[in-house]
């Protein structure tokens, strides 16, 4: 019987299993970048200031680990991101753009433009994520730079869907 006409419900891809161990080196920048948050504003400790530094400090702490090797990351990148896969300087390009959003978020410049593009990236890169899940691919996740071992999964697209989230909550005011 073709899949089509199954009486079987369609089934999730499932991911590969993986130690919370491995998670270890996201945990250690999630915290440096979450000790930013609740330092990094001083005396101006609101809402709005800490996820500004928190997303400062992750931006340019995941950027710096892509630069480590540009070219394997770019690679890599390139197998479940749409924009990279379809035009590959985007994928060397990408932690730039993620350097510059990080550094214009801690020095408080051009807020508003940085967070719409920030809202644009993480949701094209949420869909790339989303894409290769359900599509059962079994792929490194770059979003460490290629020195940390993860696969991609639900992590990395938890994290896209975060930062669109704080940027967007950050863009209505709602703070």
């Amino acid at each position: 019987m073709s899949e089509c006409c199954s009486d079987q419900p369609p089934t999730i891809p499932t991911e590969p299993p993986v130690r919370w161990s491995a998670y270890g080196p996201l945990f250690v920048l999630i915290g440096i970048s979450l000790g930013n948050g609740l330092l990094g504003g001083g005396s101006n400790l609101t809402l709005a200031t800490v996820m500004r530094e928190f997303m400062g400090m992750f931006f340019v702490l995941f950027a710096a680990l892509k630069l480590i090797d540009l070219p394997g990351f770019s690679k890599t990148f390139r197998e479940y991101d749409l924009i990279a896969a379809r035009w590959p300087p985007y994928g060397a390009l990408y932690p730039f753009i993620e350097l510059a959003f990080g550094l214009l978020l801690l020095g408080n410049r051009w807020l508003q433009p940085t967070l719409i593009a920030i809202v644009m990236v993480t949701i094209a890169g949420a869909i790339g994520i989303g894409q290769a899940i359900l599509q059962g691919r079994h792929l490194d996740c770059a979003c460490m730079g290629t020195g940390v071992k993860l696969p991609l999964s639900r992590v990395a697209l938890t994290e896209n869907l975060m930062m669109a989230t704080m940027a967007t909550i950050m863009l209505s005011g709602a703070l």
